[in-house]
């Protein structure tokens, strides 16, 4: 399961339509995962052992969609539902190009300011970068959406930089670490096509091999 502790997922009842809002928090990989659900009226009446739920969350641009059997929900000492581990999951992309992690130094140019920072993922169309806002001078009123700017970042050789224009599309901001997802506005040329190799590398490698034999889940 590619979740994080603390992800929201939305619950739905079959038998019902009903939905719910939860949060994970945490699982045992293959066996269990556990989730803290709101204490409303009727809960317990969709959440017998055995019952099965259909289970969708975003994560890292992703949309995964499961389903998933009720093991035990308590209601004491905390509202916590114990659901069976998936076997299997759909997923949809939802940005318009495939991304992949990354961590490449970075520096961001504008307004005559040049800031370093850390490219943490990577597509043909943008990437996202971290930047160390306590330590940037009016970071917060120069780096807003819509801004424009110039991209370079390394891998290994900081003279083998790669260049590329690109502006602000979203900032988010939490203890003093600064994320902000960017959008080339160049769309061809070689940086776009040594981004686009690197992608397809990295996307093979992670992907499952077809010959392995498959993984035994426990019932």
């Amino acid at each position: 399961m590619d979740a994080d502790i603390g992800t929201k997922m939305l619950l739905e009842f079959p038998t019902s339509g009903e939905r719910l809002a939860a949060s994970l928090v945490g699982l045992e990989a293959l066996d269990y995962f556990i989730l803290k659900v709101p204490l409303t009226i009727g809960i317990r009446h969709f959440l017998h052992p055995g019952n099965q739920i259909t289970l969708r969350y975003v994560h890292r641009g992703r949309v995964h969609g499961f389903r998933a059997g009720v093991i035990e929900y308590l209601v004491k000492p905390f509202s916590l539902l114990f659901l069976t581990y998936p076997t299997s999951m759909e997923t949809v992309e939802l940005r318009r190009d495939h991304r992949v992690e990354c961590f490449f130094p970075a520096k961001l140019s504008l307004d005559q300011a040049v800031i370093k920072g850390m490219l943490l993922d990577i597509s043909t169309s943008g990437c996202k970068v971290q930047v160390d806002a306590e330590r940037i001078p009016n970071a917060r009123q120069i780096l807003t959406p819509r801004a424009a700017l110039g991209v370079s970042f390394h891998a290994l050789d900081p003279k083998a930089s790669y260049d590329l224009a690109g502006s602000v599309r979203s900032v988010s901001d939490a203890t003093g670490r600064m994320h902000l997802g960017l959008r080339f506005t160049d769309s061809a040329g070689a940086v776009i096509e040594a981004i686009a190799a690197y992608v397809r590398e990295v996307s093979a490698s992670l992907a499952p091999d077809p010959s392995a034999p498959p993984v035994a889940i426990r019932p």
